[in-house]
């Protein structure tokens, strides 16, 4: 028995529902306008980060470009508090 692969265009969108279309129209928006207010909380995207950690190294995969957003992540809360939205990251670096 044969399988049959279907292959598509990539994508430049996020396709996989309203809120990743929201995030990817109108996010990038509101943190260029300076507007960190409300939204997804850093510390709740630090500690999703984290739950993504292990289970990368569970079948010892490494993530050196995770571990540098996290780095960041975790400045931006020492900084911010983390009840601030995710976005204020940018904020770190002088937005």
């Amino acid at each position: 028995m044969s399988t049959c692969v279907r292959r598509s265009k990539p994508s430049s969108r996020a396709t996989a529902g309203p809120a990743n279309a929201q995030l990817a129209n109108l996010y990038p928006l509101r943190v260029l306008a300076g507007d960190f207010e409300g939204g997804f909380k850093l510390g709740y995207m630090v500690k999703d980060l984290r739950h993504a950690f292990d289970l990368a190294a569970e079948p010892g995969v490494e993530s050196p470009l995770g571990r540098a957003a996290g780095a960041r992540m975790d400045e931006a809360a020492e900084r911010y508090g983390t009840d601030v939205d995710f976005g204020s990251v940018p904020r770190i670096s002088g937005w």
